[in-house]
């Protein structure tokens, strides 16, 4: 196994952005005062579920996602 040499394909750009784009998603909503309909806790559990062992800038930021996900009453929070 070597390191891709064709075009992406939609699975891998997927895998490496969603939780980026989740990350982003769940900071607007909690910025624009929507974090209280689950839409927020669910996108900050799910950077806390990918990113929790990663090294900086990303584990910074499942840290961050998880202390928002508990000042929001998330129901599930590792």
């Amino acid at each position: 196994m070597g390191l891709p040499t064709g075009l992406p394909q939609a699975a891998e750009v997927d895998w490496a952005f969603g939780t980026l784009a989740r990350w982003r998603l769940a900071r607007l909503l909690d910025r624009t005062g929507r974090a209280e309909r689950g839409e927020a806790c669910e996108a900050y559990t799910s950077v806390v579920r990918h990113w929790a062992q990663a090294p900086a800038p990303f584990g910074a930021r499942a840290d961050t996602a998880r202390a928002r996900a508990r000042a929001l009453n998330c129901a599930a929070t590792r």
